[in-house]
C-alpha cells in the first residue's frame, strides 16, 4: 500500500493534473485508514506503535498539503 501512494504522490508531482491528485488522495486516505486499523492491534510493542502513529501523522500532514487550495498542484 505505502508503494503505491508513494507512485501516486510522485504521479502528482510529474503531472499535476485533477485525475493525480484524486488519485494521490485516494492512496493516501487508504493508507490512513490501513495504518488506523494496524495501530488497533498494536499494544504490547511500544516501539512500533510509535512508529505507526509517527506515519499517521505524516499521512494527515500529506493529506492536508493535498487539500490546500493554495498548493501549486491546485493552481489553475
Amino acid at each position: 500500500m505505502l508503494s503505491s501512494t508513494r507512485a501516486d504522490l510522485a504521479l502528482l508531482f510529474d503531472r499535476s493534473d485533477t485525475r493525480a491528485l484524486e488519485s494521490a488522495l485516494v492512496s493516501v486516505c487508504s493508507a490512513t485508514w490501513i495504518a488506523q486499523d494496524v495501530l488497533q492491534t498494536v499494544h504490547v510493542d511500544r516501539d512500533r506503535r510509535h512508529d505507526l502513529q509517527r506515519i499517521l501523522g505524516c499521512l494527515h500532514f500529506i493529506r492536508t498539503a493535498l487539500l490546500d487550495k493554495d498548493a501549486p498542484f491546485n493552481a489553475r
